[in-house]
């Protein structure tokens, strides 16, 4: 988490209020979330334990042209945008 430069608040924050970003076919109780900042995404990657989330992945990466298209059109969709 460090190396991304959010903490434990930011993570909920993005569980809460980020939107779904899967980019490959999971578990129904693996849940992966996502905010925008600028041109950069922070994903974050948990399974959902009921009672708690454990963190396996979070991540940084910059917003491709084709992935742009991709959350603003899963954001329109689910009323967002």
């Amino acid at each position: 988490m460090d190396e991304v430069g959010i903490d434990m608040y930011k993570v909920v924050d993005i569980l809460n209020q980020g939107f779904d970003c899967p980019r490959s076919k999971r578990e129904k109780y693996i849940e992966e979330k996502c905010l925008q900042r600028g041109n950069k995404i922070i994903k974050v990657v948990v399974i959902d334990k009921e009672t708690y989330y454990k963190i396996i992945h979070i991540g940084k990466f910059t917003v491709s042209k084709k992935f742009k298209k991709t959350i603003h059109g899963a954001k329109n969709e689910n009323g967002f945008g």
